[in-house]
């Protein structure tokens, strides 16, 4: 190279120099790092939480929505979420968040960690720790805050409150002071019930399920217990006890029971009831170690006989003599609407017998004497102090309930169930024999709207039931009617005969978001209502709707069926008593009202109120 070229190549590579020199700055700007910072405490004592794991996700249904006025708030695009967390309970769908991006870390001695996230957005910060129930940032009742991370706010500073975990224990003794052992323990949480709403939001009153088992010592521990409401029940059997749950048939014969061996355990709630509606919940607080023990003590195990009908002679019906079964259920005592066991009995004879069985429900299926058609179901209840030999006489035949579904076709709904008002459980309405199996009908393909819908069949003990439909896509219950069967609003009252309901579904569920503010500061954390001016009203079909506001005071409240609303948040407002409307008279007094067509997308920017 000529010395010229050296002197020009120089020149050319100061002045490169200095460009990035200036121009590094700028870039820098241009990308921000996005930081969540903050410390894990317990939310017990505040003590810091050592060492626990941190980790951000990507959270669903990241929507941009406009940006609200007022003081608080950054320019430009804003992200929302309904932050929900998944729950068990019919009529709430909530699909797994896209991990499109997930960091992670832990926490240093003092419980201070950094979370870097890859860029702007909706997350939501999850939390796991030894001695400590995984949660998510300020996560109330199913709910949490998401965070929102923009260029003009790229750094949170996150106060992770913690929630330790709680425990119930306890020993089991039978009547002589001795372990029981093997026994199964169960601790249902109960969550709360929006009266007005009933159950028809929630498909039913949600029951959270945690089982043990009692060791040769009869102790069992529920570890890892999350803060709520708990009812704890026992089921065991003494272990000297005869055969429990046998069944033969009535002409068979079998050995003779000694009475002193014919016992069982009846189902037990603590501290020592024999039904769920004398229980006593354990209210655990996070951190909280309660003890629940049993004094199990037998009872005379009762016998259920039912007589069998004679099938007509092989020779009238032109068929081979059907195999026969009839079979007997006992009803959940945690109101999920499955059963705590089955048993199986088939052949001839005069009929059967079912033993071992304690105080309780039991749906008891009767095959057909020519065992061509479905048969009957009836219900029948053991009483307390009940022994020896009961038979069908005082059972209650189960109604059999056709449901139709108009307005969409019947593949849109995923499922329709019955919660009975009393006892919260839930029984779904399913498909004829000869209908299962068979492809749905996807509402694209053609001729999907003129098809007519096809029933659904529901057994139903005669009561009152509140009805949950869970539609795909934007379908949502706007009406039924019925024949043979009282109904108001969404709740249904079945008396027995052949009754017939119609739901009417409809499309066109909308969307309500916006921003909760303080005065001076969004309303992080605020609990978001979107109550119907017709709560408590008999006639009501709307339910409450709840969100809690992200970080920015964003919320967004999806799948809105259509109607007249009041919006309202509470700060912080998780301990208000919302279930009672009287309590959200207040605040009701100050919300925004809304009417919400079909399919509206409203955006809203509320004041929060203070509880």
């Amino acid at each position: 190279m000529s010395h010229a070229g050296k002197i020009l190549w120089q020149s050319f590579t100061v002045l490169a120099a200095i460009s990035v020199s200036m121009l590094t700055p700028a870039l820098l700007a241009a990308a921000p790092v996005y930081e969540i910072q903050g410390v894990a405490v317990s939310s017990r004592n505040g003590a810091p939480v050592p060492f626990c794991r941190l980790s951000v996700e990507v959270a669903p249904s990241n929507t941009p929505i406009q940006s609200g006025s007022g003081s608080g708030q950054a320019s430009g695009p804003r992200f929302s979420t309904n932050g929900r967390t998944a729950q068990r309970s019919v009529g709430r769908p909530n699909a797994a968040p896209p991990r499109t991006s997930k960091n992670e870390v832990v926490a240093d001695a003092a419980g201070h960690f950094t979370v870097e996230v890859p860029e702007a957005g909706s997350w939501r910060l999850l939390g796991v720790a030894r001695g400590f129930h995984s949660q998510i940032f300020e996560e109330h009742q199913g709910f949490y805050t998401a965070i929102v991370l923009t260029p003009s706010a790229p750094i949170f500073h996150a106060t992770f409150r913690m929630t330790p975990d709680a425990s119930i224990a306890g020993v089991l003794l039978d009547e002589a002071g001795e372990p029981v052992r093997l026994a199964q323990v169960f601790a249902e949480r109960v969550a709360p019930e929006l009266p007005g709403e009933s159950n028809a939001a929630t498909g039913g009153p949600m029951r959270q399920v945690e089982a043990a088992m009692t060791d040769d010592r009869g102790h069992y521990e529920l570890a890892g217990l999350a803060p709520g409401n708990y009812l704890v029940r026992v089921q065991a059997q003494p272990w000297y006890a005869s055969s429990p749950g046998l069944q033969r048939s009535l002409n068979a014969a079998g050995p003779t029971t000694d009475p002193s061996l014919d016992v069982a355990y009846a189902t037990t709630w603590f501290p020592a009831a024999d039904s769920e509606a004398q229980a006593q919940p354990l209210a655990l607080t996070g951190g909280e170690e309660r003890q629940a023990d049993f004094h199990l003590n037998p009872i005379p195990a009762v016998h259920l006989q039912i007589p069998q009908q004679v099938p007509p002679p092989a020779a009238e019906t032109g068929r081979s003599r059907p195999q026969r079964q009839a079979t007997i259920n006992r009803v959940s005592a945690d109101g999920s609407g499955l059963f705590d066991n089955m048993t199986y009995s088939t052949g001839g004879g005069a009929g059967w017998e079912f033993s071992g069985l304690t105080p309780g429900i039991y749906e008891v299926h009767l095959p057909s004497p020519d065992g061509q058609s479905d048969g009957e179901t009836r219900q029948i209840e053991v009483r307390s102090g009940a022994s020896g030999l009961i038979t069908l006489e005082g059972s209650t035949p189960l109604t059999r309930l056709t449901v139709q579904v108009d307005g969409v076709p019947d593949s849109e709904v995923s499922s329709i169930a019955f919660v009975d008002t009393e006892t919260g459980r839930s029984i779904f309405a399913m498909a004829p024999p000869g209908r299962r199996g068979r492809r749905p009908l996807d509402s694209d393909e053609e001729g999907a709207d003129d098809e007519p819908s096809p029933s659904r069949i529901a057994l139903l003990p005669p009561h009152t039931y509140d009805i949950v439909v869970n539609a795909r896509s934007d379908a949502y219950l706007a009406g039924l009617d019925a024949t043979g069967a009282k109904t108001t609003g969404t709740r249904v009252t079945i008396a027995g005969g052949t009754p017939m309901v119609r739901l009417h579904v409809a499309r066109g569920r909308g969307t309500v978001s916006g921003f909760a503010l303080m005065p001076d500061h969004p309303a992080e954390g605020s609990l978001v209502l979107l109550v119907p001016i017709t709560l408590g009203t008999p006639g009501n079909i709307l339910p409450v709707l709840r969100d809690q506001a992200n970080s920015d005071g964003s919320f967004r409240l999806t799948a809105v069926t259509p109607g007249k609303y009041i919006l309202l948040a509470i700060d912080h407002g998780w301990d208000v008593n919302w279930k009672d409307l009287q309590s959200l008279e207040r605040y009701l007094l100050k919300g925004t009202a809304l009417d919400l067509h079909p399919g509206s997308k409203l955006t809203e920017t509320i004041q929060a109120q203070m509880p």
